[in-house]
C-alpha cells in the first residue's frame, strides 16, 4: 500500500473485489462491476424508470396533446426543474431544437401588451384584495388612458386565464335557536370532565340537518 500510495483499506477493498469478480472487479472509470445478468437487471431498471416519468408527463399534459406547439413547449418550459427538456419533448412529440429556438424568440408586440394587461388587472384586483370580478376590474383599467377603451369580456378572458375570481363572503348561518317555547334539556354536566368514577360522564357531539323550514339535530 505504501508502495502505490494508497491506503491499505482501499487495498484490502481492491482484493476483496478481485477475489469475488475476478476479471470484472474493475470495469474502468469507476463503474461499479456488474455481470451479465446484473447488468440486464439495471437495464430494465432504467427502462422502467424512464416509463415512470413519461407516464407522470402524461398526467400533468392531459389536454396539451390537442393545443398547438407554443403551448406544448410552455409546458415544458414551467415543468423543467422536474423533468428534463428531452424526455419531455418526446413524450409531447416535439423538437427539443425547436423548444429552445422558441425559448431564445423575442416576444411579441401583441404578447408584451397582453403581458402589460394581465399585470394591470392582478394589481387592480389585488388592490380590492381579491373582492373585484370582471365588471369592478374593468372600470378601474378604464381610469388609465392605455385602457380607456378595453372591453369587459376581454378582462374576463384574462381573469379566466389567471384563475382570478371574485372573493365573496360566506354567509353566516343561524343554527342555534334558543327563542323558543320547547322544553330544554337541564344541564346536568355543567362542564364538570372531572369524575371520580368512569362512566359518570359521557360526553358527544351533535350535527343539525335542514329539514323543510327548520333544523333538526342529531346526536
Amino acid at each position: 500500500a505504501d508502495a502505490l500510495g494508497i491506503s491499505a483499506e482501499l487495498l484490502y477493498r481492491w482484493r476483496t473485489a478481485e477475489k469475488k469478480n475476478g476479471k470484472l472487479a474493475f470495469p474502468g472509470h469507476g463503474k461499479e462491476a456488474l455481470t451479465p445478468e446484473q447488468k440486464r437487471i439495471r437495464e430494465l431498471e432504467n427502462a422502467l424508470k424512464d416509463v415512470r416519468i413519461e407516464r407522470d408527463i402524461l398526467k400533468k399534459a392531459v389536454g396539451i396533446f390537442q393545443q398547438t406547439i407554443e403551448m406544448k413547449y410552455r409546458f415544458i418550459k414551467k415543468n423543467r426543474p422536474f423533468y428534463s427538456v428531452v424526455k419531455m419533448s418526446r413524450t409531447l412529440q416535439v423538437s427539443t431544437s425547436g423548444y429552445y429556438r422558441w425559448l431564445s424568440r423575442p416576444k411579441s408586440c401583441r404578447k408584451r401588451q397582453k403581458e402589460e394587461l394581465q399585470h394591470a388587472i392582478k394589481e387592480c384586483y389585488d388592490n380590492h384584495e381579491g373582492r373585484a370580478g370582471s365588471p369592478t376590474v374593468t372600470h378601474d383599467l378604464r381610469d388609465y388612458e392605455k385602457w380607456k377603451s378595453i372591453s369587459r369580456s376581454r378582462v374576463a378572458r384574462e381573469m379566466h386565464a389567471m384563475s382570478l375570481r371574485c372573493k365573496t363572503k360566506k354567509r353566516f348561518v343561524v343554527t342555534t335557536d334558543s327563542k323558543h317555547s320547547m322544553p330544554v334539556a337541564p344541564n346536568l354536566l355543567n362542564r364538570d370532565f372531572e369524575q371520580e368514577y368512569p362512566n359518570r360522564a359521557w360526553v358527544s357531539d351533535i350535527t343539525y340537518l335542514p329539514v323543510k323550514n327548520r333544523w333538526m339535530y342529531l346526536v
